[in-house]
This record gives C-alpha cells, structure tokens and sequence, in this order.
C-alpha cells in the first residue's frame, strides 16, 4: 500500500503527548526486560492537538521507540522527548547503542533495508519499520531525520505541523 501511494490515513485532532504517555507505559515491560531505562521528557506538557491518524502515528511511536530499546546495551537509557516548536511538534528517541555505519545510512529508509550491525546484534525483523515511520510521517507532512555514529547511538527525530488556526 505505502508503494502504490494507497496508505489510507483517518485524521482527527490528536493529543500527541496524550498518545505517546500510554504507549510508554505499554513498552516499559519491553524495557524493563532489556534492563533498559526510558527517560520521558515531556510528561504533562499542554501541546495542542495536531491533525494525525492515530493508530499510524502510534506506530511510528512504536517503531523508534522498540528499535531504540533493541539496539541498546543492558542497562542503558532510550530518551523519548515531545516539544512544540511553533509551528510543528518535534519529537525524538534517542538511545546510546550500537548505532548506524556511516556509509549505511543513506539507506536506512529504504524498504527492507537493515544495516549489517543491526542483523549482527538482532537477527530478526523485516526491514520494514523505519520504511513506515518515513511514509506515515510524509503523509501527515512533517519531516523525518537521523543522527547516529557507530558504537554511541542514534537519534531518531520527526515533526507533525500544527494546524493553523
């Protein structure tokens, strides 16, 4: 569907902040299992509500926030943060594990696509999510972007627009 241009979105006004607090407490197991600790930084910010679809938006949630957790060591720190920047909400995970090879990350949008190190460490997994999280947020016509160096971390950032009023 994301190929052929037929991903389908349902918008509604969306609290972000809201959606993101309870996905959090449904992968802290996840979390706590890896010994991984997750540093939430925008717990009871009033943001203003975006127009998303919220299950598509959960998911590119899910997918930043998982691989962060999967890529990690034991015992690190994944820092998931929310903020209004004006005109759009910026949000971002970043984890300090095993990170993405220089010459791999022109890549790591593709479909299907997982850098060597990421099979090395964790050999499931379809190559699909980071594929997802870059259509879903295209579609809601923000903007997605990485920062990573091998063997210290990545951070995953994206923004939605906030509806003019």
């Amino acid at each position: 569907r994301i190929d052929t241009g037929r991903l389908e979105f349902s918008f509604v006004p969306v609290d972000l902040g809201r959606l993101l607090e309870s996905l959090l407490i449904e992968i802290l197991p996840v979390a706590n299992k890896k010994q991984v600790t997750i540093n939430y930084r925008g717990k009871g910010l009033k943001l203003p509500k975006v127009d998303a679809d919220p299950d598509k938006i959960r998911a590119v949630y899910q997918n930043l926030i998982e691989n962060a957790i999967k890529y990690s060591y034991k015992g690190a720190t994944v820092t998931v943060e929310i903020r209004n920047r004006g005109t759009e909400i910026l949000s971002s995970v970043t984890d300090v594990g095993i990170g993405i090879p220089k010459d791999e990350q022109k890549n790591i949008f593709t479909r299907f696509y997982r850098a060597p190190n990421a099979v090395k460490m964790y050999t499931e997994g379809s190559g699909l999510g980071l594929y997802l999280v870059y259509n879903v947020v295209k579609g809601h016509g923000g903007k997605v972007w990485f920062e990573s160096e091998e063997g210290k971390g990545s951070c995953f950032l994206f923004t939605i627009p906030i509806p003019k009023k």
